[in-house]
């Protein structure tokens, strides 16, 4: 093991731990660094600690761990990041939602609890390839699928896991879908409504990678739209990987422009999904049955 000691005291904290984060990273691929670096404050003014692991692998990459203790509101921060570097000494971050073709980690039944679904656009199928994920269609273009959240990291879960965990694809899904009730109710992501600026109101659910299947899998956001509008049908639109909106499918939400625009900014965020809508009736989610418009020509003429 190599250690390293050094402060880190720069005000502008980001761009100092990404210096120091590549540098090291940098000696890692070079085999300077065989095992982990502990980066520590020398001064109690110092920002934070550092400890960076590094594993090297035999397809030629290096994974580079690492875990930040910074100095925040007067207390500290545990941060939990993970990078991967190639030999050739290029590193970047590790997108925490990217979809995996190989290299996957084994999975084992202390992995369970890790298990979530996540709610993804036909083109995550498309490029990892339906035969090496346990997928669910909901519409033309949106899926779901499971997928082992580790350190912030997701891997698809494969058809072949199945047997390591002794578990069928219907009951692996119970669990994630437990996961990710657990997940709500820690917080991690938020189901609620909203009003929009026409005074139309809307459910939402928003907040991490987790919220579209928060949305659409747990009960809190139909129920909730039930008791609101009194209805039992609502439309939903998985538009990003950070944001679901589900509306009710009356002329006047129909043709609200301050709906269509919140659809249409969410859609340029980040990691869109899709614009299709999803029927959301108590039932498993499905393609919305009728032709889907916003405006005078409105969906919704049974």
């Amino acid at each position: 093991m190599s250690v390293v000691q050094s402060p880190i005291e720069s005000d502008d904290w980001e761009r100092a731990l990404k210096h120091t984060v590549a540098e090291l990273t940098g000696l890692a691929v070079r085999r300077e660094i065989i095992a982990s670096v502990i980066i520590t404050p020398i001064t109690d003014d110092s920002n934070g600690m550092v400890m960076l692991d590094v594993e090297h692998r035999e397809d030629g990459r290096v994974s580079v761990r690492l875990i930040l203790k910074k100095k925040m509101f007067g207390g500290w921060t545990l941060v939990d990041r993970k990078y991967e570097a190639q030999e050739r000494g290029i590193f970047k971050v590790r997108q925490g939602t990217d979809p995996s073709k190989s290299d996957a980690l084994s999975f084992t039944r202390d992995d369970l609890n890790l298990v979530y679904p996540y709610i993804v656009p036909k083109s995550w199928v498309d490029y990892a390839g339906k035969d090496t994920l346990l997928t669910w269609e909901f519409s033309e273009d949106v899926r779901m699928v499971l997928v082992v959240n580790r350190f912030g990291t997701v891997q698809n879960v494969r058809p072949q896991d199945l047997e390591n965990v002794n578990e069928t694809p219907d009951s692996l899904f119970e669990i994630g879908a437990h996961n990710l009730s657990n997940s709500y109710q820690q917080g991690e992501f938020e189901v609620g409504g909203a009003t929009l600026l026409d005074g139309r109101e809307i459910g939402y659910a928003r907040g991490n990678w987790m919220a579209p299947a928060g949305g659409l899998m747990l009960s809190v956001l139909y129920q909730g739209l039930q008791k609101q509008f009194k209805q039992d049908e609502f439309a939903a639109i998985a538009v990003n990987q950070q944001f679901l909106l589900a509306f009710p499918l009356d002329d006047g939400t129909l043709n609200s422009d301050s709906l269509r625009r919140a659809v249409d900014d969410e859609w340029r965020a980040t990691k869109p999904i899709s614009q299709s809508w999803l029927l959301l009736d108590g039932q498993w989610p499905r393609e919305y049955p009728y032709t889907p418009t916003f405006g005078p020509n409105k969906a919704g003429a049974h």
